[in-house]
């Protein structure tokens, strides 16, 4: 769930996982219409399932939200494969704008919500100005847009967190981090069907349980690379295909990883932590194969 809010020509977002129950906050950075091409550049690496936005937000950024949010659901539910093979992943390209009242993003109500959250580690005890102390080691109070982004998505969630998928007594936050946007390549329609790095496909199939089984990822780099044991996984190494980083470190440092993980020799540790990680009980939705 990404929530973001747009104020002064400064744009502030917050990002929260069901599947991590993990909260990252961005601080506020310049962004002004009609391109918004920080929005555009924020929604795509994210992919976010549902976007909040306050209903008093720019005329021209909410018909931006619309027209994404209603190409992704156009996209995902067509049986014509026009987009870039494989990004049509249903559970990655579905896109729900959800505009909420304005009073939820209220500054003064914003930073209530925040100074209620747990800080990891210590026990929400004690004066207002010792949490404020807490918090600040992860929360940047001056970035009014990200506070209220961050108020207003905590407040959803307070109302829309199903039963059972509580995080404990901390409230539905168990991690707090920075959501940093990165500098990616950027490819265009061509280039990607040229590389083949998805392929997705739709089959036919005799079982109608539901959408997972009307598409199969045929031969794409995706499925020459993918090893993964896990849904979460799953997802993250299309998003590192998708938009892959421009750094050099980070290009190499992951060859060096799938080098380390793919060579013969090291078998007996991959399994080894395969069976680690079937063990793992305190997150949500990570199945393993």
């Amino acid at each position: 769930m990404l929530c973001i809010h747009l104020y002064g020509g400064r744009l502030g977002a917050a990002l929260y996982s069901t599947e991590t129950f993990r909260l990252d906050l961005m601080n506020d950075l310049p962004d002004k219409g009609p391109d918004f091409s920080l929005v555009r550049t924020l929604i795509q690496q994210v992919e976010p399932h549902y976007l909040l936005v306050s209903a008093q937000q720019d005329k021209a950024l909410l018909s931006l939200l619309r027209s994404l949010a209603a190409s992704t659901n156009l996209e995902a539910n067509s049986t014509t494969d026009t987009s870039i093979p494989g990004d049509k992943d249903d559970a990655l390209a579905m896109l729900s704008l959800m505009v909420r009242p304005p009073k939820e993003f209220g500054a003064a109500f914003s930073r209530r919500r925040l100074m209620a959250l747990q800080v990891p580690g210590y026990n929400n005890v004690g004066p207002e100005r010792e949490q404020m102390m807490r918090l600040s080691t992860f929360v940047d109070f001056a970035s009014a847009s990200m506070v209220c982004a961050a108020g207003a998505l905590l407040k959803y969630l307070d109302s829309a967190m199903p039963v059972g998928l509580e995080a404990g007594d901390g409230g539905n936050v168990l991690l707090i981090g920075s959501l940093v946007i990165q500098q990616v390549l950027t490819l265009d329609r061509v280039a990607a069907n040229a590389l083949q790095i998805f392929s997705c496909t739709a089959q036919l199939s005799g079982s109608k349980a539901g959408s997972w089984n009307k598409k199969r990822e045929g031969l794409s780099l995706l499925s020459l690379l993918s090893r993964c044991s896990s849904v979460v996984g799953t997802r993250h190494l299309r998003s590192l295909l998708r938009c892959p980083s421009t750094s050099l470190a980070v290009l190499k440092s992951r060859h060096r990883t799938i080098a380390f993980f793919s060579a013969a020799q090291n078998v007996e540790v991959v399994k080894a932590l395969i069976a680690g990680l079937k063990q793992v009980k305190n997150f949500h939705r990570i199945c393993l194969l």
